[in-house]
């Protein structure tokens, strides 16, 4: 990453008003769409993985145990101890402003975050490929099964195959 030549004043003037922007962001799925348009899928990953590294070293977490749940390199690990230890004030607040759950269990359900999922789609495309793919493997096993017990006749396979294909292939041109 090349240097930046503006003069000290600007530069500061530029940091200010991004650190306002994110100020004025009103909720979870601002920050969201925010990041997504900012940063790369890596780069999200990476911060949110310094700030749980921070977290986990505040409660007391070792290298070893850190890096084994969350698959990071201990040099990685390193670098956000030695933040922590020069100032981390800017981690402490926010650890401290996180610790308990911005909102309401009861109100929020598992649906609403696969939904935020499936509507960002490129940074959990592993994820919902291979729940995809279950489905559809989950579906060819019931139907083996109800074919090798007899309970599904032919006519219903072909039937339900013809449907699934109307269904899923037809809109394709």
């Amino acid at each position: 990453m090349r240097r930046s030549r503006l003069p000290k004043v600007e530069k500061d003037l530029l940091i200010y008003t991004f650190c306002n922007a994110l100020v004025k962001l009103k909720d979870v799925k601002e920050a969201a769409q925010f990041l997504k348009d900012l940063l790369s899928s890596a780069e999200i990953e990476m911060l949110a993985l310094r700030l749980q590294i921070a977290r986990l070293l505040e409660e007391g977490y070792g290298y070893d145990e850190i890096g084994a749940l969350l698959m990071v390199a201990p040099d990685t690990i390193a670098r956000v101890k030695g933040w922590l230890d020069v100032s981390g004030e800017g981690y402490r607040k926010i650890l401290k402003r996180t610790s308990v759950p911005a909102r309401d269990p009861e109100k929020h359900t598992e649906s609403e975050w696969e939904h935020f999922k499936e509507t960002h789609p490129l940074y959990f495309w592993p994820q919902l490929l291979i729940k995809h793919y279950s489905k559809e493997r989950d579906k060819r096993k019931s139907i083996i099964g109800l074919i090798r017990k007899g309970g599904f006749k032919k006519d219903m396979l072909l039937g339900s195959l013809k449907e699934e294909y109307r269904k899923n292939y037809s809109k394709i041109k």
